[in-house]
């Protein structure tokens, strides 16, 4: 997956609310077991990554807390096509949140897992344990311990499955299951909580570009089916010239509205971030460092530390 998909599904999967109904609704057959309240952003410490080991920073890491002494990492990594090496890979991700862990806790560990998503419209059939790594040898079982990858073939779920989902994650769900079966696609008329990130990440994943143009000229869009007919209707006439610029302008000043909520949401949520790790022992200066903040953004989240 390009950097640019990364970004993308990192922005919907990193959200609390969406997370947890994924785990929910793959895990725990829809019971509300774990509560978006109970996740939080994970920062692996930035001096284990040398640089043979910076390709192991994950698309997504969270904790999820259900208690003060219990806790979770979980991590999600994407993918649109299979890895023969994800096994590899994937023990590696869980042995550096291990790792970091020793620097972080005294005498408490939180266990981590790894889910593989996969968006292709074939099963994923081989690569998922380490031993087929070394399929060119007679490995001997005494001097050998396996590993295997937790895949969760999207476009393969349920229907079941996916109408236990009742986060934006539903959209995405839905579309994978629509084409491999249908081979078209009808959006659904549900309200949409990140319409950005969830427009933005099916672009990328399917390069479809109506999504692109949903992103880019209608943010403040609400549900799938607005989205669509948005992106049907932008091209027809519909009145006057002067009618049709007071439509663009009304449309440009929803969309910069828009962005201007997601900018002073997340920097709220990165400024409650940011606080949580300086109370693990993180300097204000290596969690500036760790999230790639620019100087700017350095005055203003030491200002607002500053004024608390």
């Amino acid at each position: 997956i390009g950097k640019q998909k990364d970004l993308a599904e990192k922005k919907l999967l990193n959200q609390p609310d969406v997370l947890a109904d994924v785990l929910n609704a793959f895990l725990f057959e829809g019971k509300e077991v774990v509560q978006e309240k109970d996740i939080y952003p994970y920062l692996t410490n930035s001096s284990l990554f040398t640089t043979k080991l910076k390709e192991l920073q994950r698309d997504s890491l969270s904790l999820w807390k259900p208690k003060e002494d219990e806790g979770y990492l979980i991590g999600i990594e994407n993918q649109t096509h299979t890895d023969s090496k994800m096994a590899l890979r994937v023990m590696a991700y869980n042995t550096v949140s291990y790792l970091d862990q020793f620097g972080k806790r005294k005498g408490q560990f939180f266990p981590a897992v790894t889910y593989v998503f996969y968006y292709g419209n074939k099963h994923w059939k081989k690569n998922k344990k380490l031993s087929e790594l070394f399929n060119q040898m007679n490995l001997v079982e005494k001097l050998f311990q396996d590993h295997g990858i937790e895949v969760v073939e999207i476009a393969f779920l349920e229907r079941e499955v996916i109408e236990r989902l009742k986060s934006d994650f539903y959209i995405v769900a839905d579309y994978f299951e629509q084409v491999r079966t249908k081979k078209v696609y009808i959006p659904p008329n549900r309200e949409l909580k990140h319409p950005f990130e969830t427009c933005y990440l099916m672009y990328t994943l399917t390069n479809d570009k109506r999504f692109l143009e949903i992103t880019e000229q209608n943010g403040g869009v609400k549900n799938m089916c607005e989205a669509f007919d948005y992106y049907e209707n932008r091209g027809i006439e519909k009145g006057r010239h002067e009618e049709r610029q007071k439509c663009m302008q009304e449309a440009e000043l929803e969309r910069q509205n828009y962005i201007q909520e997601a900018e002073q949401k997340r920097r709220n949520w990165l400024l409650d971030a940011i606080k949580r790790n300086m109370s693990e022992g993180f300097s204000f200066q290596q969690i500036m460092k760790i999230f790639g903040i620019s100087q700017d953004e350095q005055n203003y989240y030491f200002q607002k530390l500053q004024e608390e």
